[in-house]
């Protein structure tokens, strides 16, 4: 593990992290809407966040859900204006597969007899029916959504539903 001061900026160990591994998650003691909008945020290698958390529970969940653990710690930022930030490593990449499939059938085909779970998962915003799947051979998972021109697979929860889904159910 490595410390950092801030004169160092979080931006440096970011960079260093995303070299080593695609997925890494960062927590951060203090929240700022600009730079950290939740304590926890699972990042997928590059400036996009995979899911966003206050609840450490909730971040905790998806991981296992995604049979995902922190190995180590690879850096920590002191005196940062998010107070102290950490970025774990973890023993998996989450990838997002594209294209979004169209059909139940396509994305049979995208699964590929590989091993998968379902999940609720965003796709244009909206949370619907999407899959993780488990490739035996490597450290990866992708994330498989359905297009949201596709009415057959492209299922959406009613508003109220998702909102409260949202507010207590972890998503990416």
């Amino acid at each position: 593990m490595r410390k950092i001061k801030h004169a160092e900026g979080a931006e440096r160990a970011e960079r260093r992290v995303k070299m080593r591994t695609r997925t890494y998650l960062t927590k951060a003691e203090h929240t700022d809407p600009q730079y950290h909008r939740s304590k926890y945020i699972l990042h997928d290698g590059s400036n996009w966040a995979h899911a966003d958390t206050n609840d450490k529970k909730q971040m905790f969940d998806l991981l296992n859900f995604f049979e995902c653990k922190i190995t180590s710690v690879e850096s920590v930022v002191e005196g940062s204006p998010l107070g102290r930030l950490v970025f774990y490593n973890l023993s998996k990449d989450i990838v997002s597969c594209n294209p979004y499939f169209w059909t139940q059938e396509q994305a049979l085909q995208m699964i590929n007899g590989r091993r998968f779970k379902p999940f609720i998962g965003l796709s244009n915003g909206s949370l619907t029916n999407c899959y993780a799947v488990f490739n035996n051979d490597s450290n990866i998972v992708e994330t498989l959504r359905p297009n949201p021109n596709a009415k057959e697979v492209y299922k959406t929860m009613p508003l109220d539903k998702e909102i409260s889904y949202r507010r207590s159910h972890w998503y990416m």
